[in-house]
């Protein structure tokens, strides 16, 4: 796979409906979303953040979240530091 849309869920798993939340705060949760990003056939080489952002911070925390998440070994999504712009211009 070479990108993947990451984000968690505010509705229920098979409820059809597309709620986007921020990373291990949602129906998935940081185990849930741990073991999908571990699955063998899962090779991301990169990953779009779909969450939602209320306050310039959420940005950082959710990219901080998803780093945590990916199984140790090469990491191929982005490398940012504090001030890294996460926002489109």
């Amino acid at each position: 796979m070479k990108i993947l849309h990451l984000n968690d869920s505010r509705a229920a798993c098979n409820s059809h409906v597309d709620r986007h939340w921020h990373l291990g705060q949602g129906r998935l949760g940081l185990e849930g979303l741990r073991q999908f990003l571990a699955h063998p056939w899962l090779k991301v080489h990169a990953a779009i953040l779909e969450t939602p952002k209320r306050r310039p911070a959420d940005d950082w925390r959710n990219l901080l979240v998803a780093r945590s998440l990916v199984p140790a070994g090469p990491c191929h999504l982005p490398v940012a530091g504090p001030n890294t712009k996460l926002t489109a211009p």
